[in-house]
């Protein structure tokens, strides 16, 4: 018995390494580094993700309702990546949120944190690329506190603002989760089983490709009883400030707001005229949607996606067409700049 003990593994950990295979996957090098091992994985996914198709002629959530979670326990303060965990989230984070805006500009994001066994929300739902950057370059080793963490409290303030947001809109969390353990009032079986997607990252880089699986909006389940609503969007209109005047995002919300930073330019709502300083927002009297054509257009590229690249190897003795294909494009682009 005492043999077997010894030569047998725990099930439990067969089970594991047989399944993500770790031996395969991350191999060290003659210097006992897994950094090339950890770039040969990266580089493959963005393969895989190149040549994968997109579906086409599906219900897309266009209109996006998403929470960042981040854990701020000081497992978070860890430095086992450079220089620390969480500067490595904030940086990436702030990508994230302008590939989101650009992709998505019919959506908003929130900002839960979650420490001392609490969840709070930092920042609530908004469209304002400005007012999320400010609250993500907020984030410092001050605001982190307390060893437990709780996934369960960060999920009941995201279910808490999720109710006054409307139906027809996609409802989704993002939660960066530092701690190796949650401490919950209740069970979270159920919870885990509702979770589409669970990834763990390696380095900086590759916590950045995960973040970017994301961007894409989600495909819309259909749900029994519930009808299609048409939302009503409005263009508004943009005209040069001649004296410095408050908008009405700012005022009605009770935000302090530096005449000298604002912009130079208001955008009129077309139904009640009230004033914002930016687009795509929702109008704070009348409930409009207010945003531009080219915003509406960059929300519809993903109704219509372009089909997988295929990939090719290089053929020997056609380097210079593709010198000459490069060069025409130089050439007509130059041209078409010339006469606009």
């Amino acid at each position: 018995k005492e043999e077997k003990m010894t030569t047998d593994p725990f099930k439990w950990e067969e089970a594991y390494t047989d399944d993500i295979c770790i031996q395969s996957a991350l191999q060290e090098d003659e210097n006992g580094s897994m950094e090339n091992a950890i770039r040969r994985i990266i580089s493959e996914e963005k393969r895989l993700r190149r040549n994968e198709g997109r579906p086409t002629r599906i219900r897309l959530g266009m209109m996006r309702h998403v929470f960042v979670g981040i854990d701020l326990s000081t497992s978070i303060l860890s430095k086992d990546v450079e220089p620390s965990r969480l500067r490595v989230v904030r940086e990436c984070l702030l990508n994230f949120v302008n590939k989101f805006f650009e992709l998505n500009p019919l959506s908003a994001m929130g900002l839960i944190i979650g420490r001392d066994k609490k969840g709070d929300c930092s920042c609530g739902f908004s469209s304002s690329l400005q007012k999320l950057t400010e609250s993500f370059n907020s984030l410092n080793e001050a605001s982190c506190g307390g060893t437990e963490f709780s996934l369960h409290s960060m999920l009941e303030t995201a279910l808490n603002h999720f109710r006054n947001v409307p139906a027809h809109t996609s409802k989704e969390c993002i939660f960066i989760v530092a701690s190796l353990s949650t401490i919950d009032a209740s069970s979270l079986k159920q919870i885990y089983e509702q979770l589409k997607m669970q990834s763990v990252p390696l380095d900086k880089e590759h916590f950045d490709l995960l973040l970017t699986e994301h961007l894409q909006p989600p495909p819309l389940k259909p749900k029994q009883g519930h009808q299609d609503s048409i939302v009503k969007m409005g263009f508004p209109i943009k005209k040069a400030k001649k004296i410095p005047s408050f908008c009405a995002c700012h005022e009605l919300a009770g935000d302090a707001l530096d005449l000298s930073k604002q912009n130079e330019y208001a955008y009129i709502c077309p139904q009640c005229g009230s004033h914002y300083c930016q687009t795509p927002t929702t109008c704070r009297v009348c409930g409009l949607l207010l945003l531009t054509a080219p915003q509406l257009a960059r929300a519809h590229q993903h109704l219509e996606p372009l089909p997988a690249f295929l990939e090719s190897t290089p053929i020997e003795g056609r380097g210079r067409l593709v010198c000459l294909v490069t060069t025409s494009i130089k050439v007509t682009i130059s041209i078409m700049l010339f006469l606009t």
